[in-house]
């Protein structure tokens, strides 16, 4: 037993004292590979160095870049009309005082009723007015995208409902409470949820698409609209007419009033469907949609009898005879005559035998007969079927909201129709307003007349401003057309022409693209004016002003001597009136003397005059032509700085006889100074000049040089070799010249005499020593032609010293191993003339090399380089070269830098076998010990 468990240790004993051995094997492998690795890694360290290298995160910060601010307009047009001088103070009101307690959400909500005390008789939150806002009031102010943002940010209030549970079991609810926020009407109504789609498409100024707020855009968001408004929750498809809100506890009710304002919508969108572009419904679901029902309303709501439109029906259209149903309210008919114009221009190419335009131009006259007070200047709010006999007075009142609806009305007939009769009428019902409803204390309207309702109500308040904005439009819908009496350039000659300016003031307005309705003649009662200016925009005269009593207005100007001969005249036209807004003109005109340069010919067969030479004498003939219709004596003067003087008198243009040649003799004096310079030939008679001719000519100098070449790089001591044309342009004298050099290092005063024959051209060549010792790196010598004492013409040479040796390359290897010799090329360039014996040192040890002596120009030196003889010496190291001449003086000198790379040789003999002989040694004197052990076992 005994025998088996001391067999068994021993065994395992020799088990593991093999496996340590092999441990240490494995040990000494591993380290000799991490030190060569080690090494290897330091070598290549400048190779792959990525310690200056990181990532870099960059964060984007997004903003609201759109906030609900009004933009200040600098057009000062628009602040001249009569409408919106109150918007200002009326939106102060309501921003102030019908503000409601919700502060919680990030717009601010409106209640919508307070008296004349400011004291709150409604305090509820109504979708209709805090969406009706934004397409009224602060329409003048804001933009599509800041209408979107606001849009949107309502639909994070109370006002808008949502639920999951049904496709579209979303909208805008009817009312909440001011103070608490609570839903006091849960009924979504067709009018508030019709309300978007005038909101989102706005003039159609912009495509929706892009029009983006916190995700979402304005194509979505009137999807979504449209959509809920055409969905069952709406949309009665079986009777073909909207439900007034989405319930039918009480039967389906169809107010006629919503439903105008849909088809309205409805037509709006088709108008602007360019900037739409849906692809949840296309522009045929529109289309078709409102035409139909538009159909069904005459059909079914339409009193054929009495004329006019019922107010409200029930299923089936069935309209109850003794009820409200089929009482003629104001506002009603009058979204009745603007429905029936948007079917008549979108679908019957305005073609006034169309059935649904007589029935707008009937409707009107039948309502102007009925209802309206020409004592107070405003329409009854409602009537009987049969227009008359109803009493009440919530049917008598003269209603703020239903006279602004139709003065909406009484607008869009007088757009398409250009009849006055219509805008006259909506005039009457703004001055009633302005008159007697605005509570100018309040800086409101109040809701009613006949009897007087003092109540500031913000939803009848949106609806005149919104009225007052299509009657802003009209208004500045004005052009004023001018023309003058000729159709070519406005050339007007003086003394003999006169301007004839006809002016068209009139309207003008686009109501689709390719149909204009433009009414010259009707636009009575304004005042044109007529400001004339210089082309240096300084008035010329009095302002002229006429007033406008036909179709055209005629400005008859005459163009005398008193206006300067120049082009760039204008005249700025204003014309307006009491109805309408301002219209501008510009004009330009030129006037002109009469006489017209034809040609300018000198005695050299050239067609202009340009350069003369001092003492040169020239004959320049100028051809002019008249055009005037009577004789003329004129004067003819010619002046220029640097001529002789003439003057030729009594030049005659004779009626309708060719053209006028008028000969001029000129001599440049000799005493001109070169340069440029501009003769005057005038035209005058007296004091009236009737043509000035400009001539710009160039004086030159009669003597003066070309071709200048010298050698701008010298070495100190060298001459400079100078070289240039001399020309004599006098074609009748010689001259004559002294050159001269001079400068710091020139040696000796350098002057040359040279004399020139008739136009001589003569090159000469000639040399300028300078000084061996010179300090600066360049230096300047001036070369001057001289007449006697004068300088005609002086030269500045610039002259650059160059050293008399200079390393031009430097070609060694970046990177070399221990104990390999390594070929270096010098390239050097002497700029001396002659041979130049010299030395070769590297690091101080002189080398030889392939040349003795260095010649002129370029020299290629080679040598072999050995880097380094240290076996420990790895890394960069710096090379410094000195080139001596044979007196051991450094002529030039530089360094350069290689890496010397560790060689494989020394890698094992230096580095690894000075570890593993010890290693191997240790090894070996621990594996005899331990089999000495086992063999005493």
């Amino acid at each position: 037993m005994n025998f088996f468990r001391n067999y068994y240790l021993g065994k395992r004993k020799s088990y593991i004292e093999k496996r340590n051995l092999k441990k240490i094997v494995v040990i000494f492998f591993l380290g000799t590979m991490l030190i060569s690795n080690f090494i290897f890694i330091q070598n290549q360290k400048n190779q792959f160095d990525f310690s200056n290298k990181k990532l870099i995160n960059e964060k984007e910060f997004i903003k609201e870049i759109n906030p609900l601010l009004p933009r200040i307009s600098d057009d000062p047009i628009e602040l001249q009309d009569p409408f919106t001088k109150n918007f200002s103070n009326i939106w102060d009101n309501f921003r102030i005082n019908f503000t409601s307690d919700l502060t919680d959400y990030d717009i601010p909500t409106y209640i919508r009723g307070k008296d004349s005390g400011s004291t709150t008789v409604d305090n509820g939150v109504y979708s209709l007015d805090n969406l009706l806002l934004y397409n009224s009031l602060l329409d003048f102010n804001y933009g599509q995208q800041e209408t979107f943002e606001a849009y949107s940010k309502l639909k994070t209030t109370p006002l808008w409902y949502e639920n999951d549970t049904g496709k579209y079991e979303y909208g805008f609810v009817g009312t909440i409470d001011g103070t608490t926020g609570d839903i006091t009407d849960n009924n979504r109504y067709l009018i508030d949820n019709v309300m978007p789609m005038f909101l989102l498409v706005g003039d159609g100024t912009e495509y929706l698409d892009g029009i983006t707020y916190n995700g979402a855009n304005a194509t979505n968001s009137l999807e979504e609209s449209f959509l809920l408004v055409n969905s069952t929750q709406f949309f009665n498809v079986s009777d073909n007419g909207f439900l007034d809100f989405n319930s039918t506890s009480s039967g389906s009710i169809y107010q006629m009033k919503s439903n105008f304002y849909t088809i309205l919508a409805y037509y709006q969108i088709y108008r602007n469907w360019e900037y739409i572009q849906s692809g949840n419904f296309n522009i045929d679901d529109v289309y078709d949609t409102a035409n139909s029902v538009m159909e069904t309303f005459i059909e079914k709501m339409w009193d054929n009898e009495n004329k006019g439109f019922y107010k409200s029906a029930r299923t089936k259209w069935e309209v109850n005879d003794i009820s409200e149903d089929v009482l003629k309210f104001l506002d009603v008919n009058a979204l009745g005559i603007l429905a029936l114009l948007d079917y008549w221009i979108e679908n019957e190419e305005m073609n006034t035998n169309s059935l649904y335009f007589k029935n707008a131009t009937l409707l009107y006259n039948i309502i102007d007969h009925n209802l309206w007070n020409s004592s107070s200047g405003a329409y009854q709010h409602a009537e009987k079927k049969g227009w008359a006999g109803l009493g009440g007075d919530q049917y008598k009142k003269f209603d703020l909201e239903s006279n602004a609806l139709m003065m909406s009305a009484c607008l869009k007939l007088f757009e398409v129709t250009g009849n006055f009769t219509y805008y006259n009428r909506s005039r009457d019902i703004y001055k009633t307003f302005e008159d007697d409803m605005f509570d100018s204390t309040n800086n409101a309207y109040i809701s009613s007349l006949n009897p007087v309702n003092p109540h500031l109500n913000l939803t009848s308040n949106l609806r005149v401003i919104e009225t007052y904005l299509k009657a802003f439009d009209i208004y500045n819908s004005t052009v004023l057309d001018a023309e003058f009496n000729i159709t070519d350039t406005a050339d007007y000659i003086f003394n003999q022409d006169a301007i004839n300016l006809t002016c068209d003031y009139k309207f003008e307005k686009t109501i689709i693209p390719g149909i204009n309705i433009t009414r010259y003649n009707n636009i009575t009662g304004g005042v044109i004016t007529y400001v004339f200016r210089y082309p240096n925009e300084t008035i010329i005269d009095d302002v002229i002003t006429y007033d406008i009593t036909g179709n055209t207005t005629n400005l008859i100007y005459p163009i005398t001597d008193v206006l300067p001969v120049d082009d760039g005249y204008t005249i700025t036209i204003k014309a307006n009136s009491t109805d309408f807004g301002v219209a501008f003109a510009y004009k330009t005109f030129n006037v002109i003397s009469g006489l017209i340069l034809i040609d300018i010919v000198g005695d050299e067969e050239i067609n202009e005059v340009d350069k003369f030479y001092q003492g040169q004498t020239r004959d320049i003939n100028i051809t002019i032509e008249s055009w005037y219709n009577y004789n003329l004596t004129l004067n003819v003067t010619l002046e220029g700085f640097g001529v002789i003087k003439y003057t030729v008198m009594n030049l005659n243009f004779v009626n309708n006889t060719p053209d006028i040649l008028v000969e001029l003799n000129i001599s440049a004096l000799s005493s001109a100074v070169n340069g440029s310079r501009t003769l005057s030939i005038t035209f005058k008679n007296g004091t009236v000049l009737y043509l000035e001719i400009a001539i710009d000519i160039i004086i030159s100098d009669a003597l003066t040089y070309s071709n200048l070449i010298y050698n701008k790089d010298i070495v100190p001591g060298n001459s400079i070799q100078v070289s240039l044309e001399l020309l004599n342009y006098l074609p009748n004298n010689n001259q004559s010249l002294n050159l001269t050099f001079t400068g710091e290092f020139v040696v000796g005063q350098k002057l040359f005499t040279y004399t020139l024959d008739e136009s001589e051209v003569r090159t000469i060549s000639t040399s300028v020593s300078v000084s061996s010792n010179i300090d600066v790196d360049s230096f300047e010598i001036t070369m001057e032609i001289l007449k006697g004492s004068t300088v005609i013409k002086s030269a500045i040479l610039t002259v650059n010293i160059l050293s008399k040796f200079e390393i031009v390359s430097i070609n060694y290897p970046e990177k070399v191993v221990q104990g390999v010799p390594a070929k270096l090329i010098l390239i050097i360039k002497n700029n001396q003339e002659n041979l130049h014996e010299f030395t070769l040192k590297i690091n101080g040890d002189k080398i030889d090399t392939n040349l003795e002596e260095l010649i002129s120009g370029e020299n290629r030196i080679e040598v072999e380089v050995l880097p380094t003889f240290n076996p420990y010496e790895i890394g960069y190291k710096k090379f410094h070269i000195e080139l001596e001449d044979k007196d051991d003086e450094v002529i030039v000198e530089d360094y350069f830098e290689s890496e010397i790379q560790l060689s494989t040789i020394n890698l094992l003999l230096f580095y690894v076998l000075p570890i593993t002989i010890p290693i191997g040694i240790i090894l070996y004197s621990k594996n005899k010990e331990i089999k000495m052990k086992l063999l005493r076992r």
